[in-house]
């Protein structure tokens, strides 16, 4: 059997023992099923508040979707196709673009200096930079795409 009763602040403290010192306890044999902070005691029942429940589901789901989306935005690259893969994650756009800016600035057409994923450095020329921070621009937008924020 299992036990609940109110707490100060409206919220319901559950267990399987009665609780010492409180008078005002019920008996329950099925938990509602909605999350525990939407669990209320109304007329001796243990039940739920539906609009306090659905917002502790919608505020997990958009933790949920943050995370995916920031963690595919974390793993963005760009393959090369000859064995040579950039990142081309938000924090390293403006590395790219910095690169690519200070090349044509300076009349480069390639750079030998470039640290890949795997942390070697390649040679790189102006115009796979260009790509690879396409590659990763089309790839946050993407992210965002898909993201369903709720509100």
């Amino acid at each position: 059997m299992s036990y609940a009763h109110k707490l100060e602040d409206g919220t319901v403290a559950v267990g399987n023992k009665i609780p010492l010192g409180v008078d005002d306890w019920i008996e329950f044999t099925q938990a509602p099923d909605a999350p525990k902070d939407s669990w209320r005691i109304d007329d001796g029942a243990l039940t739920f508040d539906a609009e306090v429940a659905a917002s502790i589901v919608a505020a997990a789901a958009l933790v949920v979707a943050k995370e995916a989306r920031d963690s595919s935005i974390e793993l963005l690259v760009h393959d090369f196709g000859d064995g040579r893969v950039m990142q081309v994650r938000l924090k390293d756009d403006q590395y790219i673009k910095g690169a690519i800016e200070l090349m044509e600035l300076s009349g480069k057409t390639s750079m030998d200096e470039w640290v890949m994923e795997d942390n070697k450095k390649y040679t790189v020329t102006v115009d796979e930079l260009k790509a690879g921070r396409l590659t990763g621009l089309i790839g946050v937008q993407a992210a965002f795409a898909t993201y369903e924020p709720q509100g």
